[in-house]
């Protein structure tokens, strides 16, 4: 047999066996399928139907929202943010700060989409040029390979030397502190709307970049639809400065940095100048401790520049799997954390989110940890004692086991490892979010805003529909198009499927 005829008889047999296993499980040795395709692809294939809104990425399953009793009622609802913050004309800033759950830009999706239909607003909001997600459900980041991301473990490596990451928690540098190139280096960082981003999230309007630079000149300009737009030389200061640009309806944007040093970047935003911005800031693996642990000057700086009117902190799935009797440390960490940012930031709320259920195998079987309410009472006593909001998100899913049941659900609203949520289930909670904590405002019932807003999604045109399959296709082709050869071909990616294809 010809080496031609073997190799494709072992691809055609790594097919079939690969293939069987999404017919029968072995999820010990195969990842699911969802970690190779997006949410919304695996759904088609599958012959799931799903809820849209007007064409808009997010899902709901209606049948489960009304099963689970309202965790607050009507009269106990209070407004985080209030209605008439929004009739004033300004930006209305809502950052969304948590661990590995809120990766990829879930429950934050849902809420900067139904804030932003409502109250007007647009853009993604802030991201970096290296994130734990690099394509999430409202933009798509592409950077250059020399960038490097850092956080407080880097500190504690000694591979910064400095806790100054501004509100992100986290920077990036495309050299390494304190060194000079011999020859100008070029950095990029490419920003698109995800295949997926809503009408109003890949709306892009005013581009602002938050960084520090103290160690040289550094050029920094922006391409819109591949035609400069923007070009300016960055200041040199200790403080966290800021650059303020306006591409225009582009929605191809690549922001260029190029110098012997280079700069700490604190953040990049696209956002409209007024309504609701949300931005989505996930810190895999986190407790959400590191705000204190970060430099309270760059922090103030650039809050000052931000002015957010609402945190948000979404934690506990790091804390609830390392089981203790007690947590009474982590209260008064989560204390701390609040009681800086009402310092720093005065004229922002500050909401908790209880950690969800998440459950793991024990004995053959899966079962809830017995210590999430033990560490959803110190997130609640937490924040009522430093004058926090709290949401008990584990009440709204349905309590014990609850993970358990939204994974077996069709199609399933949490993942396999009975830990994160799929996109539909993100959506589902985030909409009990927003009906709980949202609809409340002092000039119209609670009862009107139920009639028209995010919450009675009947009011908004939702229809039932099967995707197309054109559609799909459209984005798989898309996705090949725009990928960027400056950046590595991961075997996930369709790019490369066609690219093996090919060479076979």
């Amino acid at each position: 047999m010809s080496p031609r005829r073997i190799f494709l008889l072992l691809l055609v047999f790594m097919a079939l066996f690969t293939g069987l296993h999404y017919v029968k499980p072995l999820e010990r040795y195969f990842p699911s399928m969802e970690e190779f395709v997006p949410d919304h692809i695996v759904e088609y294939v599958k012959g799931n139907k799903r809820t849209t809104l007007q064409h808009e990425p997010h899902t709901l399953n209606d049948t489960l929202l009304n099963s689970v009793p309202d965790t607050v009622t009507v009269n106990e609802r209070l407004p985080v943010v209030p209605d008439s913050l929004y009739g004033r004309g300004n930006q209305v800033r809502i950052m969304y700060y948590g661990d590995s759950q809120i990766e990829g830009d879930r429950f934050s999706s849902y809420l900067r989409h139904s804030l932003q239909e409502r109250f007007s607003g647009s853009g993604p909001g802030l991201f970096l040029p290296v994130m734990p997600v690099m394509y999430t459900r409202s933009v798509n980041v592409t950077s250059s390979s020399n960038w490097e991301r850092y956080n407080y473990m880097s500190y504690r490596n000694g591979d910064i030397s400095h806790t100054g990451f501004g509100p992100m928690l986290a920077m990036c540098r495309y050299l390494p502190e304190g060194t000079v190139a011999e020859d100008s280096v070029t950095a990029t960082v490419t920003v698109k709307p995800s295949v997926y981003a809503d009408s109003l999230s890949s709306r892009y309007c005013n581009l602002r970049l938050f960084y520090r630079n103290t160690e040289g000149a550094v050029a920094f300009s922006v391409k819109a639809d591949n035609e400069y737009v923007f070009r300016t030389a960055l200041d040199t200061s200790a403080s966290v400065s800021e650059v303020v640009c306006h591409p225009g309806s582009a929605k191809d944007i690549t922001l260029e940095f190029k110098g012997t040093v280079s700069p700490d970047i604190l953040g990049i935003s696209i956002e409209s100048a007024a309504g609701a911005v949300v931005d989505n800031i996930p810190q895999r693996g986190s407790a959400g401790l590191e705000f204190t642990m970060t430099d309270r000057r760059s922090m103030a700086e650039a809050y000052n520049m931000l002015l957010p009117d609402l945190f948000i902190m979404q934690y506990g799935l790091n804390v609830a799997t390392n089981v203790k009797g007690e947590y009474t440390n982590y209260r008064k960490g989560i204390e701390r954390q609040i009681a800086l940012l009402k310092q720093i930031a005065p004229a922002a709320a500050v909401l908790v989110i209880g950690v969800t259920d998440i459950a793991s195998g024990e004995g053959g079987t899966v079962r809830s940890y017995r210590n999430i309410p033990a560490v959803i009472g110190a997130q609640q006593a937490a924040a009522e004692a430093a004058g926090a909001h709290f949401w008990n998100s584990y009440e709204a899913m349905g309590g014990d086991s609850s993970i358990i049941r939204w994974a077996l659900l069709s199609p399933p609203l949490a993942q396999k490892d009975h830990v994160h949520f799929t996109d539909a289930g993100a959506d589902t909670l985030a909409h009990r979010l927003v009906r709980e904590m949202f609809a409340y405002s002092n000039t119209v019932s609670a009862e009107t805003h139920t009639q028209h807003d995010i919450a009675a999604p009947a009011a908004t045109g939702n229809t039932i529909v099967e995707p197309a399959k054109p559609c799909i296709i459209n984005k798989i082709i898309d996705s090949i198009i725009k990928h960027d050869r400056n950046r590595p071909m991961i075997f996930s990616s369709p790019a490369f499927w066609v690219f093996l294809l090919s060479v076979i």
